[in-house]
């Protein structure tokens, strides 16, 4: 079940197996591993709630795990904040959106690329996707899909942060980046989160600063 998409242009992709981030393409979801490459994803909800400015899901990929997600949507930045209640170790991936690297159309030559510990961004003239980690522990990795898992582009790349969950309670929070074109770099100017013990403060460019309940 994919967090946020933008149809139009990134499509979506569909994984080739579950084995591995490249055979799995998670692009616009979280995915779980127990250490043994095999990826499980959000399939059911066990609850949900839509507000005006935020979703939130409750879901459960094993039994003795619980995770609780609140996706604030926005443009070219939206964030994702994950509660993880594991009794067990489990390897994350957050992916970004999938973008298409190759463009008959376009010149190859404007590529910008981006990777440090906690963000990753690949920028072509067509379109960039990108992602930063706002918590700790996380590290940013380009990840190259199998060919021909994206609806729309038969080569692709998802900006993903990787992290490893130790047994207890975990917050994830990302940034994801994307936007068409050759429009206006925006990448410098992140979105930031606060959690304090019953809320969490958001602070989105070009939109208010508000604060969500914690259930």
């Amino acid at each position: 079940m994919k967090n946020l998409f933008t149809l139009i242009f990134f499509g979506f992709s569909v994984p080739r197996a579950e084995w591995g981030l490249s055979q799995g393409a998670y692009d616009s979801m979280l995915a779980l591993s127990e250490g043994d490459n095999i990826y499980r994803v959000k399939r059911h909800c066990e609850e949900y709630l839509i507000e005006d400015n935020y979703i939130y899901t409750y879901w459960k990929p094993w039994n003795d795990v619980e995770v609780k997600t609140w996706i604030i949507p926005g443009t070219p930045w939206h964030i994702r904040i994950h509660y993880i209640k594991t009794s067990r170790i489990l390897d994350a991936a957050d992916g970004g959106f999938a973008l298409g690297i190759e463009n008959k159309n376009e010149d190859r030559a404007d590529f910008k690329n981006i990777q440090n510990e906690n963000e990753c961004l690949v920028r072509y003239s067509w379109g960039a996707s990108g992602i930063k980690s706002l918590s700790t522990g996380g590290k940013a990795e380009l990840i190259y899909p199998n060919a021909n898992t994206n609806l729309l582009n038969s080569r692709t790349v998802i900006p993903t942060i990787k992290t490893r969950i130790e047994p207890g309670t975990s917050w994830l929070v990302s940034a994801v980046f994307g936007e068409p074109g050759k429009s206006e770099d925006k990448w410098n100017d992140p979105p930031s989160v606060e959690i304090a013990s019953d809320k969490v403060v958001v602070d989105l460019p070009n939109f208010d600063r508000f604060e969500i309940p914690i259930k």
